[in-house]
Formats: C-alpha cells, sequence, structure tokens
C-alpha cells in the first residue's frame, strides 16, 4: 500500500536484527526465537520498562528441539492455554512454540520420550485443501505426521 516503504522498513528492521545479535553475543544465546534469546547464562538486570526492554521473563528446563519448537518449564504456575500441559511431573509449561507440529506440549514431550518421530493429530479440514481432496470442510480427521527434527535427545 502506499504507507509501505521498503527502505524505511529495512532500516528499522535491521537495527533491530543489529540489537539481537549483540545480546546474543553477550548472553552466549543458544537459540533466538521471536520473542526471547534463550541462554545458559545467569543474567543479572535491572527491570526495565518501555519498547524494547529487556525482561527476565523465565528460567527454567528447554526443551529445544528445533528453530520454533520448543517447550520453556518452570517451577511457578504454568499457562496451561491449548492443551500446554506437561507430562513431566512438577514441571510446568510457561512458553511453548510448536510451529509446524500439529499435536499439543504432551505430544511433543511423548515422542522425545519414545525417541520417535512418526505421530497422529486430530486437524481441521480446511476450506481450501478440503476443495482439492474432495473432504468436507472444517471436519475434524486424523492424520499422521511425521516430526522433522535431527536426532532427538537421549537422556
Amino acid at each position: 500500500g502506499g504507507m509501505f516503504h521498503p527502505f524505511i522498513g529495512s532500516l528499522i528492521t535491521g537495527h533491530t536484527r543489529a540489537r539481537i545479535h549483540q545480546l546474543e553475543h553477550k548472553f552466549k544465546a543458544m537459540h533466538t526465537a521471536t520473542d526471547g534469546i534463550f541462554t545458559r547464562e545467569k543474567i543479572k538486570m535491572k527491570p526495565e520498562t518501555g519498547l524494547g526492554a529487556l525482561v527476565n521473563e523465565a528460567h527454567g528446563d528447554l526443551l529445544l528441539l528445533r528453530n520454533k519448537l520448543y517447550v520453556l518449564y518452570g517451577d511457578g504456575p504454568g499457562t496451561p492455554e491449548q492443551g500446554n500441559v506437561s507430562l513431566f511431573e512438577g514441571k510446568h509449561v510457561i512458553k511453548a512454540a510448536l510451529h509446524g507440529f500439529a499435536g499439543s506440549v504432551a505430544d511433543l514431550e511423548k515422542l522425545v520420550i519414545t525417541n520417535t518421530r512418526r505421530y497422529k493429530a486430530k486437524r481441521v479440514n480446511r476450506l481450501r485443501s478440503a476443495l482439492k481432496s474432495g473432504k468436507t470442510p472444517n471436519e475434524f480427521r486424523e492424520q499422521a505426521y511425521v516430526l522433522k527434527v535431527g536426532t532427538l535427545p537421549v537422556h
């Protein structure tokens, strides 16, 4: 549209990426997501407020399988929204990103525990794919999936 200006947009995102890159080195990041930097470092920082403020949102155990597929556990009360309830006793899901994964946090944990990649999940037939396949739109059907990651961690 008329308000979009690629040069200005690239300046803004470039500045942000440069700042995130500095923070990744400063905190020795294991993983960086859209909304956070995951590190093993103990971070002592003064509380900040405002746009772009750094906040130590949570700390705990991290199940990290690939980019945008992780579960952060903490000892405090979790947020069991959208079925993000852990199978691990005493662990509460603080934050989870399940991009490209059709199941729940518990489904993901089962795959890791059993060291398997094949799973089934109920998903809705979206209009476009339903029309192409001749299936009923908006109907929930069990579908087979394969988790695409490297070697699963074994403990």
